[in-house]
């Protein structure tokens, strides 16, 4: 009988390996699949031009990550375009501009062009990891049937064979006591608990990094970085420095816009709609989950007036419907101008 066990340990576990190699193989052949975008005539290019080519390849990142590719080189080379655009708004040179434009656009491109592999590479991971996680869920269950039916008699083997030569010494007429090591009511129990934790383990492996309450954060910090400390009167003319913190706990990764508008208390702030007032400043970046942004922002006051309302607005680049959408999240700054 303990030879016949043996070998029924054996074949499973040759059963197993192959199995294991077989999925492998699966699971990592795929063929690879390349995205590229279109070709941008180089001598009308615009700032609205790459910053359109930005959005198709943050599109495809978006859809690369949600296979499980890993895009943070994608997206930290998407922000450099991002950077070159703001170069090229920011500067009246327009040889300058041009050059900054086709590098963004560049950049763009070059990113099109390897996402589909990062999203193959995620979706080779992810079939691999889902291959293993039945495989594993198959052993599990292949050893607590054969624990739970052969695990008795391979205990008493054990038994015999370590101490089958010793005798028994009777002392009295009392009953000795069952021993719980070979109570099958414990291998049951014991049998459970496992199959409990397995179970546990294997649901916190696919639950894992999922966010369960998904949130943006947009807060106006003063000149020290800190929370207080704001201007709350300027003269005109005078520049005076803020710092915005953007933060992404959105499970996922996100463009994210900032808006600043110049208004007054006439015009009322409403928390769920755009505030309607001029922008005069714009700042974006795409940033992963997880991660902050914390970037200084100039401002400059061209005329006197008493209770300006600067407003800061959080928008982000839905991919879904192609446009930016105003994310909800809303800080204002109230300031005295004079002369």
């Amino acid at each position: 009988m303990g030879r016949n066990i043996d070998h029924i340990f054996a074949v499973m576990v040759l059963i197993s390996m192959l199995l294991f190699q077989f999925i492998s193989v699966i699971a990592l052949s795929s063929p690879q699949i390349l995205l590229r975008g279109e070709n941008v005539d180089k001598a009308d290019v615009t700032v609205d031009d790459a910053r359109k080519k930005i959005f198709e390849a943050y599109a495809a990142v978006v859809d690369a990550e949600a296979n499980g590719g890993n895009v943070t080189d994608l997206v930290n080379r998407l922000n450099e375009a991002i950077e070159l655009i703001r170069l090229a708004e920011n500067t009246s040179d327009s040889e300058e501009a041009s050059v900054l434009i086709e590098q963004a656009i560049s950049i763009a491109d070059g990113v099109l062009s390897e996402v589909g592999e990062v999203k193959e590479e995620g979706l080779a991971l992810r079939r691999f990891h889902l291959f293993l996680s039945v495989f594993s869920i198959s052993l599990l269950v292949v050893s607590c049937v054969l624990v739970y039916f052969y695990g008795p008699k391979v205990f008493w083997g054990l038994w015999v064979r370590i101490k089958g030569n010793w005798r028994v010494k009777s002392s009295g007429s009392r009953r000795p006591k069952k021993g719980w090591l070979v109570d099958e009511e414990v291998f049951a129990v014991v049998l459970a608990i496992l199959v409990v934790i397995c179970v546990f383990a294997i649901s916190q492996m696919f639950y894992a990094g999922r966010v369960v309450e998904p949130f943006s954060q947009l807060a106006v910090l003063g000149p020290d970085k800190k929370l207080g400390g704001y201007p709350s009167e300027v003269r005109v003319g005078e520049r005076f420095k803020l710092y915005m913190y953007v933060g992404n706990y959105m499970g996922r990764v996100m463009y994210y816009i900032v808006y600043i508008k110049l208004g007054n208390r006439s015009v009322p702030l409403n928390l769920t709609y755009p505030y309607p007032a001029p922008v005069i400043a714009r700042f974006e970046r795409i940033l992963m989950h997880n991660e902050s942004w914390i970037f200084p922002i100039y401002l400059v006051m061209n005329e006197t007036g008493i209770n300006y309302r600067i407003v800061f607005e959080l928008w982000i680049y839905n991919e879904t419907i192609a446009s930016e959408q105003f994310h909800q999240r809303t800080c204002q700054l109230w300031l005295n101008v004079t002369e």
